[in-house]
C-alpha cells in the first residue's frame, strides 16, 4: 500500500561542550559512551536537574504537594477531617486507564485511614448505564447512603445544577484531573488540578494518577502516625499509568515513576500485589520485559480495559491481595491481552480496506466511526493508522450512556491523534462546538473526543476545511520519520541496550530511540502467528530475520510484527536502509532483537536522475506573456486541480529540455453555487440567440477542470437543457424539467467544485520551493 513518501531525518553528531561533557562526568557517564550522551543532548537533557532525574534518580528530593501551590490546601485539609471525623467517602471515577488506576491508588491510599466498604468506597459505572460516577442519580443515591465527601478522578466536566445538588445534600467535592471544568464553580467544589499551574511548575504535567499519590503523600504528611511504607507501596501504581499510557514523565513524574518501577522489579521475589507479580511472571514467559510499553505490563494492563472487563476488575487485579484470587484475575488479563492483540490487527485491516475506498489525495484528515469496534482499542492503533497514513486520524465508535433518569444518550466516543506537526488538541478544540467533550493537553498528540451521531458528518467537513486553511504549506502526502542514530550491526546488542535503558521510561517528548542502518540485507527466519500463554495463537503474524551488514559476519535477530515475508525480498544482493528500536527478548540466544519500523531499498531514496530544469513562478499575473518569446520555455496556463497534471506538464519539459514556466491564476472569490448559476445563465443565453461555445472557452470562463465541466454538463442536461455537442462546439437548447431530476446532482457538482476550488487556491499559494522538491522528486 502506497500512503505517500517517507522522508527519513538523522541528527548530526554534535561536539558537545566540555559544560555538558562535564555534567555527565559526574554521574559517571564516560565520553566514550557517546551515544546516549548524543540523544540526550538532541532531546534537550542538558542541565543538572534534568540530568539528575535520568542519571542519578536516588539524589533527587520529590516536592511536597504544597510547595508553591496554595491551591490545593483547602482539598488536603477537608480530606483530612473526613478522616478524622471517620466520615463516608466515596470515590467516582469513569471508564478509562487513567481513571481507574488513580480510583485504585485512593482506594488502597485511603484504605489505611477509613474502613474499605463502610467508611470508603467506590463507584465507576459502565458506560452503557452511566457517562461517569458524578451524576444527578449518583448525587442522590450517596446522600440515601449519608456520603459526605465525593472524590473524583478524570472527571472534567460538572455542571452547576448537580454541584448545587450534592451542595444541598451537605456532600463536599474534592475533584482531582487536569483541566478541570468549570473554573467559575470553584466556590461548589475543592479542585486538584495541575493545569492550574504555570507550565514551569514540577507539578504542570503530573498524571491523575500522581496527584492522587500526591494527595495520599499529604494525609500522611498531616497524620504522621501511618507507616511511611503504606505509602512506598502506592508508588507501583504510579510507574503501572505511567507505562501504560503515554505521558510526558517531567522531572517529578519521573522521579515518582522510577521509584515506582523500582517496586515493581521487587514483586516476584516479595509479593506486595501477587496479582501484578503474577502479570509479571507471565511477562517474562512470553519473552517480554514488564516496563516495555508495547509488550510488557503496560499492554496488559491497556487489554483488561480494551476487552470490556469491568472497572472492579482492574481495581481488584491492583489492590486485592488474596494470591489464589489475584492470580486467576492475572490469567484473565493476559488472555484479554491475546484478544485484545487480535481485535487490534482486525481493526487495522478492517480501516485499510475502508480507506481503499476514500480518496486520500483530496482528504486532510481520516474520520471513520463503526459501532463494532471497541473505544480502548481505538486509543492503541489510532497512533499506528495516522503514522501509516501520515495523516491526522480520529477513530470513534458508537457508545450508549444513561444522561440522566428520564434520558439515554447516544454517541460517539473515540480518540484523536496526528503527527506532521499538526496539533490534535488544537484541531479537536476548534470543531468544540460540535462536541460532546473532549481532553487532552495543549499540543498533544493524542485527544479523547465524544459528540452526537448526528454531528459526526459536519465534524468531518469542517475538520478537513480548517486543515486545508491553517496548514495550507504542510503537504500530507510526504512524512518525516526522525531517527536518534546511526549505527551499524556490530555495535547491536547488550551495551547499547544498557545505554539506551538510562532513558527509560519513556513518553512524550522522550519516545524509543530510532536507530538507522545503513547499507545492510536480511535473512528470513520464520513466518507465522505470534504465540504467547499456553501457545494461544495471535491472529496476526510477524516475520523474523536476521539483520547483517559489513560490519560483522554475525548477524541479529530481529521481529517486524504485522508483517509477512512476502514484504521483505530474502536476497542478498538488494540493500536496505532500515529503521529499527533495539528491545529485550528472553526467547532470543542473547536476549535481545530489534523490532523493524520502516524499510526502503537503497534505489529507493537516491536522488532522482531526471533532467533538471528551471521552475519560473509567474502565478498570480505576476507577468503577461503577450509580448514575450516563450520558445525557449513551455507555458502553462490553467491551474491545476491534481499533482499529476504539473507532473505530466514537468516530465514533458524535462524531455524538450524547456524550462516550465508556471502562469496560472485562482482568485476567484465566487462561491460554487455562484458558479453553477453561470453556468445556467450562459447556457440560457447561448439557447436565447442560437450561439454556440467551444468547450476550451466555456472552461475557461467557469474555471472548472475537464472532470467538473464533464459534471457540469451533466447536471444542465438533468435541469433542463438539450447539449449538442458537434463539431467540438456546444450548443443548448431549453426543454422541461423538474427538480427532482437535477437536485441529486447537483449536491455532488458543489461539492466537487468546492473541493477543486480549494485545490486551486492551494496550487496558486503552495511556495516554488515545495513545488520543486515534489515534481523533482516525483513520487506523488
Amino acid at each position: 500500500m502506497d500512503t505517500g513518501q517517507i522522508t527519513w531525518q538523522s541528527p548530526s553528531l554534535v561536539d558537545l561542550p566540555p559544560s555538558f561533557t562535564n555534567i555527565l562526568s559526574s554521574f559517571n557517564i564516560s565520553p566514550q559512551e557517546n551515544f546516549i550522551s548524543q540523544i540526550l543532548w538532541n532531546r534537550n537533557i542538558r542541565t543538572v536537574d534534568q540530568l539528575k532525574i535520568f542519571l542519578d534518580c536516588d539524589s533527587y528530593e520529590s516536592l511536597s504537594i504544597f510547595e508553591g501551590w496554595s491551591e490545593v490546601i483547602p482539598s488536603v485539609y477537608r480530606l483530612k477531617a473526613a478522616v478524622q471525623n471517620k466520615e463516608k467517602v466515596i470515590i467516582c471515577g469513569k471508564e478509562g486507564l487513567n481513571s481507574i488506576i488513580s480510583t485504585s491508588l485512593l482506594w488502597e491510599g485511603l484504605g489505611n485511614f477509613l474502613i474499605p466498604y463502610t467508611q470508603l468506597n467506590y463507584y465507576i459505572p459502565s458506560y452503557s448505564t452511566r457517562c461517569h460516577g458524578f451524576n444527578t442519580a449518583s448525587i442522590k443515591q450517596f446522600a440515601i447512603e449519608e456520603v459526605n465527601l465525593i472524590i473524583t478522578c478524570g472527571i472534567k466536566d460538572f455542571s452547576l445544577q448537580d454541584l448545587s445538588l450534592a451542595k444541598s445534600f451537605g456532600i463536599d467535592i474534592i475533584a482531582i484531573g487536569r483541566n478541570i471544568n468549570p473554573v467559575n464553580l470553584k466556590d461548589l467544589i475543592y479542585t486538584i488540578d495541575s493545569y492550574s499551574l504555570s507550565v514551569d511548575h514540577p507539578f504542570f504535567d503530573l498524571s491523575e494518577t500522581s496527584l492522587a499519590y500526591k494527595l495520599i503523600e499529604s494525609l500522611h504528611t498531616e497524620i504522621p502516625k501511618t507507616p511511611s511504607d503504606n505509602l512506598d507501596n502506592l508508588l507501583d501504581l504510579v510507574a503501572i499509568n505511567s507505562i501504560s499510557t503515554l505521558l510526558k514523565l517531567n522531572i517529578e513524574l519521573r522521579y515518582l515513576t522510577k521509584k515506582g518501577i523500582q517496586n515493581l522489579q521487587k514483586q516476584l521475589k516479595n509479593p506486595s500485589r501477587p496479582g501484578i507479580a503474577y502479570l509479571l511472571y507471565l511477562c517474562k514467559l512470553s519473552g517480554n520485559r514488564p516496563t516495555d510499553i508495547c509488550f510488557g505490563i503496560g499492554s496488559r494492563i491497556n487489554s483488561v480495559c480494551c476487552v470490556n472487563k469491568s472497572s472492579s476488575f482492574l481495581i481488584e487485579l491492583l489492590t486485592n491481595k488474596d494470591k489464589d484470587y489475584s492470580e486467576k484475575l492475572a490469567l484473565e488479563a493476559e488472555l484479554a491481552n491475546i484478544r485484545c492483540n487480535n481485535l487490534q490487527q482486525y481493526i487495522i485491516r478492517n480501516i485499510r480496506q475502508t480507506l481503499k475506498a476514500i480518496d486520500l489525495s483530496i482528504t486532510q484528515v481520516i474520520v471513520l466511526e463503526n459501532p463494532e469496534w471497541e473505544s480502548e482499542i481505538l486509543k492503541l492503533i489510532v497512533q499506528e493508522v495516522s503514522c501509516e497514513y501520515n495523516k491526522p486520524t480520529i477513530l470513534l465508535t458508537t457508545v450508549e450512556c444513561k444522561e440522566n433518569e428520564q434520558q439515554n444518550l447516544n454517541f460517539s466516543k473515540g480518540y484523536a491523534y496526528s503527527s506532521n506537526n499538526i496539533s490534535s488538541y488544537e484541531l479537536i478544540s476548534s470543531q468544540h462546538d460540535l462536541l460532546y467533550s473532549f481532553y487532552g493537553e495543549e499540543y498533544s498528540d493524542l485527544v479523547d473526543l465524544s459528540l452526537s451521531n448526528e454531528n459526526i458528518p459536519l465534524f468531518r467537513e469542517r475538520a478537513n476545511q480548517y486543515l486545508r486553511q491553517k496548514y495550507v504549506e504542510i503537504d500530507t502526502s510526504k512524512s518525516i520519520v526522525e531517527t536518534d542514530l546511526t549505527v551499524t550491526v556490530s555495535q547491536l546488542g547488550q551495551s547499547l541496550f544498557r545505554e539506551l535503558k538510562i532513558l527509560e521510561p519513556y513518553g512524550i517528548g522522550n519516545l524509543v530511540p530510532k536507530l538507522l542502518i545503513k547499507n545492510c540485507y536480511l535473512k528470513i527466519s520464520k513466518n507465522n502467528n505470534g504465540k504467547t500463554f499456553k501457545n494461544h495463537n495471535l491472529k496476526y503474524v510477524k516475520t523474523e530475520f536476521t539483520l547483517y551488514d559489513s560490519s560483522t559476519k554475525k548477524g541479529f535477530p530481529g521481529v517486524w510484527w504485522g508483517h509477512s515475508k512476502g514484504e521483505l525480498q530474502n536476497k542478498e544482493d538488494i540493500k536496505y536502509d532500515v529503521i529499527v528500536e533495539l528491545g529485550y527478548s528472553n526467547l532470543q540466544p542473547g536476549n535481545y532483537e530489534v523490532r523493524l519500523i520502516e524499510i526502503q531499498e537503497i534505489s529507493h531514496h537516491l536522488d532522482s536522475k531526471k533532467t533538471r530544469i528551471n521552475l519560473l513562478d509567474y502565478r498570480n499575473d505576476k507577468i503577461t506573456f503577450n509580448n514575450i518569446n516563450n520558445g525557449s520555455f513551455e507555458l502553462f496556463k490553467f491551474c491545476p486541480v491534481d499533482w499529476s497534471e504539473l507532473l505530466n506538464i514537468y516530465e514533458k519539459s524535462c524531455k524538450n529540455f524547456q524550462d516550465l514556466a508556471l502562469s496560472y491564476s485562482f482568485n476567484v472569490d465566487s462561491s460554487s453555487i455562484d458558479t453553477i448559476q453561470k453556468a445556467i445563465d450562459i447556457a440560457n443565453f447561448l439557447s436565447s440567440n442560437n450561439q454556440k461555445i467551444t468547450r476550451k472557452k466555456l472552461r475557461k470562463v467557469l474555471s472548472l477542470s475537464d472532470f467538473s465541466l464533464d459534471l457540469m454538463l451533466d447536471f444542465l442536461g438533468k435541469f433542463g437543457f438539450l447539449i449538442n455537442k458537434d463539431n467540438k462546439k456546444l450548443s443548448f437548447r431549453t426543454i422541461v424539467s423538474t427538480k427532482s431530476q437535477h437536485q441529486t446532482f447537483l449536491q455532488k457538482l458543489n461539492e466537487v467544485i468546492e473541493e477543486e476550488n480549494f485545490k486551486k487556491r492551494y496550487f496558486s499559494q503552495i511556495s516554488l520551493e515545495i513545488l520543486e522538491q515534489v515534481l523533482t522528486d516525483g513520487n506523488l
